[in-house]
């Protein structure tokens, strides 16, 4: 029987308590490097999608306005139309559109963005045209957003098929399909129409209620894989 002395004990007990400190220090400090890891692997980078932004408002207005002739309607709700910094769904700025909705009645607030002949736009090369709009949260729910298209020689005014219900607090994106024969549109839509937009329009509608306030626009642009 071999018998071990009292100080040679005493001596690995502390020897024990002098490594006992660095293993809990590794194990606090791999539980903090563990941390960020999980965390980045649950925030997966976002699908990159194909497309072409035409409208940020970041500069400028890029040429939209309320058109003239909607102020003598009877039923128009536009006021003023300006570039925002308070509400932007792509980089720091929005169009702000400034409106007026009476009660009791159906109107519409519209903006839009009229090309030159020669510098007219082609939607062909993608299939899908997509707006941010986000109405403040005091707005009354079941108001509606657009995108109106002005087409070809005739100039054709060209309203999607469904409006959208926006949603009052948040960003609602319109989309519309714009591949020649759609049915987002209830004009038909020919391939030379397509590559032929001389108007791009919003317009927000509001029936029975009431809202004096802004709206805002943002990120105009085409998605989807282009056709080859």
């Amino acid at each position: 029987m071999i018998r071990v002395r009292r100080p040679v004990l005493l001596v690995l007990a502390g020897m024990f308590l002098a490594v006992a400190p660095m293993f809990s220090v590794s194990s606090a400090f791999a539980a903090k490097k563990a941390s960020p890891v999980k965390s980045t692997e649950a925030k997966k980078a976002p699908k990159k999608v194909d497309g072409k932004v035409l409208f940020n408002f970041e500069t400028d207005m890029d040429g939209w306005r309320i058109p003239d002739w909607a102020f003598e309607k009877s039923d128009n709700a536009a006021v003023e139309a300006s570039i925002s910094s308070e509400f932007s769904s792509l980089g720091k700025k929005s169009l702000k559109l400034s409106s007026k909705f009476p009660p009791k009645m159906w109107s519409g607030s519209y903006v839009e963005i009229e090309k030159e002949s020669g510098d007219y736009m082609d939607f062909s090369p993608f299939p899908t045209l997509r707006v941010d709009v986000f109405l403040p949260a005091n707005a009354p729910k079941k108001m509606k957003g657009e995108i109106i298209l002005t087409v070809g020689d005739a100039w054709a005014w060209t309203e999607m098929r469904q409006p959208v219900e926006l949603t009052p607090g948040a960003w609602t994106i319109l989309q519309a399909n714009v591949l020649p024969d759609s049915t987002s549109w209830k004009t038909r839509l020919t391939p030379e129409l397509v590559s032929d937009v001389r108007k791009l329009g919003v317009r927000i509608s509001c029936n029975q209620g009431s809202y004096i306030g802004p709206i805002y626009i943002d990120n105009v642009r085409l998605e989807g894989s282009p056709a080859k």
